[in-house]
């Protein structure tokens, strides 16, 4: 509970025997509790002109009732006119009645500090104001002078301080506490009897606690507004304990709608809250209902915890949209209730998901600027959730710069502002800003496994970006912190570094991988071992049935890994080299059915095509071309070479005719270089086979050789080959002259790289044409430059050329 203290007016303002003026009559209203009179006849005192002796005295009064009947601005304006330590009390007291929960611990303090009539109430208000703020042993500290007296303890101290024990919760010391308590007036006696019930609901004792509260509620005439709510919150608490939620929910909500004014209030909603997380679907009416709600009618506190636990109902029924606008709501409607500090919070996380990290920093820094007087608790929460959008937004100098400044500000979890601004700085590649935050964090005596943490994500981030320096970071974390949980993770990535060197270095791989081959981590044996597969598998002659056993194994182990697909393509992989293409088939067709939505189904149906083409069947060829279709169908980056591969399928089942037509579908689709060279050139040998039958189809293939001879940026290697080719086609239609010429066309085609497959073929058959001719000088030119090539037919060219030459008499002059 929250006690607020009467003010020592009557010592203060003593009265005469007899009535001498309107302020005395507002002593005498204020003593039989009707301040709102006091207010009146104090402002007809002070409009009188009174005597200067009597103006403060009555400014004070006057402040007083304003703030007890909760007009705060206008007791703040009398203030201003006040002065000594009375109007300092007030100040102090106001700031405790408005949450202003810093300026009451300043103000408290200070008047702690200077000493006079308020000490006590003064230690009260200040205990009263740490409690609020959470600090419940400096509470406690401020209250120990009060409470170290052997007898009974003062009331409104042992009430404090056994409701601080009740927040801890230290139920034992709570009721040690009250036992020393001897109250001086029924309406401490009933706040006792109601502490008493909430420390027996804290120890389980049900039907005790639900006595303590009915007697409160039983006795109207000595109890405040707020222990009744507290009595009337804690027969809800026994109904849920009981499981009884719906007749909770239901006293719940009236409660809310009869006090919407409550000190409770934010309690009231947060066990309402715990009551609707408990229910499948609950009904949000109620909240909408005081969430849209006048303030100025109600007051800002009801509609702002209704808008903020709505939206917390709304995300707890995935409605993550609606919660963004309610949250919204909050922000815009109340800038400055408590409340929205974890309004906005809530609201930033919503908007990094929605990939709104903008908009999300910009709401921080708003409710920053203008709200500077939040507690250091709020501060620090609202500064570090904004460093952590800054972050995730990829601003790194801004994110780091705030932890640092967050680290050096607050000692509140500076391990993780230390921490954070480290990794930070290493994802800079910030070497100082690291070191400083590195020595910093190991400098807390606490920090022990957040030290090596960092260290390991040093070695990790090195590892990442291929630094030379992972090896030594990790080595390093390994040696110094050996029973870090991490460890184990450490050895794995430094095997995995050793792996993924160019070249790799396998051995070194296999000695970090033994080192953790008795870890107990599930998920660190599945990576091992998935790592053990490859390593296995990448040796230069790898054992086919070690590699496959390692595969079973790890398939039997771990039948949900979303690694299988990986495994399962390498071993098929392993399959197709040693040119077991049935058995490489069926793995990559395995990937398929095992998990349809893999990235590497794709990728696994088109080798499994190509696996079943190199089977050399009428039936895997068939499985080839569905295959290829499937891949095709798919529309993603093979669906081009799936279908050059499907044609190519039916040429080598000799289906020249549907090569082609599959061919031209491709062609038309306009395919990269590459794939329009291929395909260019397995239509023009299609046609060049069925020309056998159909000696009209040579020119057909001709022209379709000339495409691919005219195409941009067609390697020298495929240009040789298309010329050759259409040569071909020539010389079968009788084209002698423009077949020769093809062929020679070959042999001075420029560019760097050449096929000698084509270079020679083609001389060879421009000779031949040549020799055929009689032409004997100008096949035997032709062998010379062959002779001349570097090649394996040169020597063959050399001999042809020395024939012609003893044959025909060739020798040069």
């Amino acid at each position: 509970m929250l006690f607020l203290f009467a003010i020592l007016i009557l010592a203060i303002l003593p009265l005469s025997t007899a009535r001498a003026d309107l302020l005395d009559d507002a002593v005498l209203a204020h003593r039989a509790g009707i301040p709102e009179v006091s207010i009146t006849k104090i402002r007809k005192f002070l409009a009188s002109n009174p005597a200067p002796d009597r103006v403060d005295a009555a400014n004070i009064l006057l402040a007083s009732c304003l703030i007890e009947t909760q007009k705060r601005k206008e007791a703040s304006e009398v203030l201003d006119h006040a002065s000594g330590p009375e109007a300092e009390f007030l100040r102090a007291q106001e700031a405790l009645r408005s949450r202003q929960w810093n300026d009451a611990v300043s103000r408290f303090a200070l008047l702690l500090k200077a000493g006079g009539p308020f000490l006590v109430e003064s230690r009260l208000g200040l205990a009263s104001a740490q409690k609020a703020l959470g600090q419940s042993e400096a509470a406690l500290t401020t209250l120990q002078p009060l409470l170290q007296s052997e007898g009974s303890t003062e009331p409104k101290v042992g009430l404090l301080a056994a409701e601080i024990y009740l927040n801890r919760p230290e139920p034992a010391k709570a009721k040690e506490t009250l036992s020393r308590i001897k109250t001086n007036s029924l309406r401490q006696q009933v706040e006792k009897v109601c502490l008493a019930g909430e420390i027996a609901l804290q120890e389980g004792n049900l039907e005790e606690a639900a006595t303590a509260f009915n007697e409160v509620l039983a006795r109207p005439e000595d109890r405040t507004s707020r222990v009744v709510a507290v009595a009337q919150l804690g027969l809800v608490k026994i109904l849920v304990q009981k499981q009884e939620y719906e007749e909770a929910d239901t006293d719940l909500e009236k409660l809310i709608s009869e006090q919407p004014r409550s000190a409770l209030l934010l309690e009231l909603f947060q066990n309402l809250f715990q009551i609707y997380s408990m229910e499948n679907n609950p009904s949000t009416t109620e909240l909408a209902q005081w969430a849209a709600e006048n303030a100025q009618i109600a007051g800002p506190d009801r509609p702002a915890y209704a808008l903020y636990y709505l939206a917390q109902v709304q995300l707890r029924q995935e409605l993550k949209a609606e919660a963004e606008q309610t949250l919204q709501q909050l922000v815009d409607r109340f800038p400055n209730h408590p409340v929205t500090v974890d309004g906005t919070l809530a609201l930033s996380r919503l908007l990094v998901e929605s990939g709104h990290a903008d908009d999300a920093a910009k709401q921080l820094a708003s409710l920053l600027e203008r709200s500077p007087n939040l507690p250091d608790s709020e501060q620090y929460r609202l500064h570090y959730r904004l460093a952590e959008v800054l972050h995730q937004k990829g601003d790194l100098p801004s994110a780091r710069d705030l932890f640092r400044d967050l680290s050096k500000k607050f000692e509140l979890q500076r391990q993780n502002t230390l921490f954070n601004w480290a990794v930070c700085s290493l994802e800079l590649g910030d070497g100082p800003g690291f070191e400083e935050a590195f020595h910093a964090l190991e400098g807390l005596k606490t920090a022990g496994d957040l030290t090596g943490d960092l260290l390991f994500a040093k070695g990790i981030l090195e590892a990442k970006i291929r630094r030379s320096s992972a090896e030594d970071t990790l080595e390093r974390f390994v040696r110094e912190f050996p029973r870090h949980p991490r460890a184990d993770q450490a050895k794995l990535a430094q095997a995995e570094f050793e792996f993924t060197e160019q070249p790799p270095d396998l051995k070194g791989a296999q000695e970090y991988l033994r080192k953790i081959a008795t870890t107990t981590d599930v998920e660190l044996q599945e990576k091992r071992d998935r790592l053990a597969f490859f390593l296995a598998a990448s040796e230069p002659s790898p054992n086919v049935r070690n590699v496959q056993t390692l595969a079973q194994e790890y398939f039997q182990k771990y039948p949900a890994s979303s690694f299988k697909a990986e495994i399962r393509l390498k071993l098929g992989e392993i399959f197709f080299r040693q040119s077991d293409f049935p058995n490489a088939q069926t793995q990559f067709e395995l990937v398929v059915e095992e998990n349809q939505d893999s990235p590497l189904v794709e990728t696994a149906l088109f080798l499994a095509g190509q696996a079943a083409r190199k089977s050399l069947n009428s039936a895997s060829v068939d499985r080839a071309v569905a295959l290829f279709e499937e891949v095709y169908k798919l529309g993603g980056s093979l669906k081009f070479q799936a279908r050059l591969e499907e044609a190519l399928t039916m040429r080598q089942a000799r289906q020249e005719k549907e090569a082609i037509a599959l061919l031209d579908d491709l062609l038309a689709q306009n395919p990269p270089s590459d794939i329009r060279i291929q395909a260019l050139d397995a239509k023009g040998e299609a046609q060049f086979t069925l020309a056998a039958n159909d000696l009209k189809l040579y020119e057909e293939a001709a022209k379709t050789f000339d495409a691919l001879i005219s195409s941009e940026q067609i390697p020298v290697e495929w240009k040789q080959r298309a010329i050759y080719q259409k040569g071909k086609c020539l010389e079968k239609l009788g084209k002698t002259d423009e077949a020769l010429a093809s062929y020679y066309d070959v042999l001075t085609a420029e560019g760097n790289a050449r096929d000698q497959l084509w270079y020679f073929r083609a001389g060879f058959d421009a000779a031949q044409i040549l020799e055929e001719r009689r032409s004997w000088g100008s096949a035997a030119a032709i062998y010379e430059k062959l002779a001349n090539t570097r090649g394996a037919r040169s020597g063959e060219a050399k001999d042809r050329l020395t024939r012609l030459r003893l044959e025909h008499f060739l020798w040069p002059e």
